[in-house]
């Protein structure tokens, strides 16, 4: 449906609107038309969001999430590693240690991760246990 570029249009009389005003008409970024069955040719607002969206998304290509490479178990076993050496300088009571480990690990292992951001963290994560040593 998007394969052209959306433009404005010179076209002031809307099919089931009526007729626009040239002010309301100009105050538009863009016109897109969704073609409609004859039989049912009106749309809620919110499913011609939906459809819109969606045609913009198919037209974006593959989601940003898949070009990532997710990070390895090796790569978050060294990440929960760090985490580990920071809690046990940081004070904390033993239950507290404990339960701060658990929380992360969980977190680690149940978000999407890549590999770029599992880096990032490590080395942030370091930077923190170094200062805890200190």
């Amino acid at each position: 449906m998007l394969n052209a570029p959306l433009q404005r249009s010179n076209f002031h009389s809307v099919p089931g609107v009526g007729t626009v005003t040239t002010w309301r008409y100009a105050q538009r970024d863009l016109v897109a038309t969704i073609p409609t069955s004859p039989n049912y040719p009106a749309l809620n607002v919110s499913h011609a969001a939906a459809i819109l969206f969606y045609e913009i998304y198919r037209s974006l290509g593959q989601p940003a999430t898949t070009r990532m490479r997710r990070a390895s178990e090796k790569e978050k076993q060294v990440l929960l590693k760090c985490v580990d050496r920071m809690v046990e300088f940081s004070g904390l009571p033993e239950h507290r240690k404990r339960a701060s480990k658990l929380v992360f690990k969980r977190l680690v292992n149940r978000a999407f991760i890549s590999g770029r951001e599992c880096h990032t963290l490590i080395g942030l994560v370091k930077v923190l246990a170094q200062h805890g040593e200190s």
